[in-house]
């Protein structure tokens, strides 16, 4: 931008103080793309366009399309982080865990193993090369809420299944008070009488839907599907797991997808 007054002329990038001005993790700059390529980046990524396709349509290469990407999902992160609690009184929300479990051709292909500790990344390439166990496979546990829109989803994932793990996931992100649906797994058994949810469950061995109540988890069983055709065929896998199932958070609470992130990356970016 260029002022127009005859004795003043000075000048200002549209970049400055931007987004347009972001550095990646190992500080290489991005700015050297052009403004309608990281829209359109952006616009494709909100098309759910793979990162391959991107970088062949806008003619840049993959590992930058990479770089935009995974900012992307900071900020899906970031968003993420200030989200209010699922439920409420009067409001049922879905929970239940998950095996992602794939099949590795060969021994060959991505795990998915959440987003691995840099420090432990040498000792996890010679301790899983040959591994096919299902311990190899990361647990996820995930909260579903209906809503007026469709629904609303968050997944977590986690090193056990456990009491200790997965209520104090449920106490950050459900209201008290909020009816809960799952089945009789035993780390749920204290949610009503320990926390003051209104706790029903179905017997997942005698019927898909509780005859007497109508509790199900239908929802939730129906998402993991979703999520999983994604991650596991779709990606054929990925080691950053916490950040694509937060974009997969993201994009069920945000409908109209290419002006949400850009608001979010104003809201969180450009303070």
């Amino acid at each position: 931008m260029r002022c127009v007054n005859r004795d003043c002329r000075n000048q200002i990038s549209a970049r400055k103080n931007t987004f347009f001005s972001y550095t990646d993790v190992l500080g290489r700059p991005n700015c050297k793309l052009d403004i309608s390529t990281i829209f359109e980046m952006i616009w494709l990524w909100c098309q759910e366009i793979p990162a391959s396709r991107i970088a062949a349509l806008v003619q840049v290469s993959q590992p930058t399309v990479v770089d935009w990407l995974n900012f992307l999902r900071e900020v899906c992160q970031e968003a993420f982080n200030d989200a209010t609690q699922m439920g409420g009184v009067g409001k049922i929300v879905q929970i239940d865990e998950s095996l992602f479990r794939g099949k590795r051709k060969y021994n060959r292909g991505r795990l998915l193993l959440g987003n691995l500790n840099n420090n432990n990344n040498n000792n996890f390439n010679v301790n899983v090369q040959n591994s096919s166990s299902s311990s190899d496979r990361p647990w996820v546990f995930g909260i579903a809420e209906p809503t007026e829109e469709g629904h609303e989803v968050r997944f977590f994932h986690v090193a056990r299944r456990d009491a200790a793990t997965l209520i104090p996931i449920i106490w950050k992100h459900v209201y008290p008070g909020t009816t809960i649906w799952s089945d009789q797994w035993k780390a749920y058994s204290r949610l009503q009488t320990g926390y003051g949810y209104d706790h029903e469950t179905v017997n997942h061995s005698q019927n898909f839907i509780d005859p007497r109540t109508g509790c199900h988890t239908q929802l939730i069983e129906c998402l993991w599907s979703h999520v999983k055709t994604k991650i596991l065929r779709a990606m054929r896998g990925t080691p950053l797991l916490n950040s694509h199932l937060t974009e997969y958070w993201y994009r069920t609470t945000h409908k109209n997808m290419f002006p949400s992130i850009l608001d979010d990356i104003k809201r969180y970016r450009m303070k």
